[in-house]
């Protein structure tokens, strides 16, 4: 995502902390807001991407409304990292709460792959095979055949 203007950045932050939503999804961020105002959605997606979402309504005599949502950890915590010097101290804490997860599951997936990688250490397979059932490269393979033999 190209870094808007701070100006945008600082609207953003407003708008979020207002309006906005951070949650946590089976380990996953996402951040969200809903509203009426379609325009103001638009111009969020056109600055940090994401995606509109129509929502329905809960009562007929209810207005249109939309959700706007980023729904990857990844880009969740790169739009929450920068809004988060114009945010309050409330979602400042909610912020820190979600690059928290996101440094967890970085290191539960690295523990997972790791055990997984040294589990296939004497079955016979080349280190690119291996690469190739764990999901990461052949050179992290190597590197961690290094590091735990």
């Amino acid at each position: 995502m190209t870094r808007p203007s701070e100006i945008t950045i600082a609207w953003a932050a407003g708008l979020f902390d207002g309006e906005g939503t951070i949650a946590f999804y089976k380990a996953r961020v996402h951040v969200a807001i809903h509203m009426t105002d379609k325009d103001l959605l638009d111009r969020m997606q056109e600055a940090f991407g994401g995606q509109i979402y129509l929502t329905t309504k809960q009562k007929e005599h209810h207005k249109t409304s939309w959700k706007w949502a980023i729904t990857t950890t990844a880009k969740s915590i790169e739009f929450l990292d920068m809004i988060y010097p114009y945010l309050g101290v409330r979602r400042q804490a909610k912020v820190e709460a979600a690059r928290d997860l996101q440094q967890f599951n970085k290191q539960a997936v690295s523990e997972r792959v790791r055990q997984e990688i040294l589990s296939y250490r004497d079955s016979g397979l080349t280190q690119s095979a291996i690469a190739a059932k764990v999901g990461c490269s052949r050179e992290h393979v190597n590197k961690t055949f290094r590091k735990y033999t």
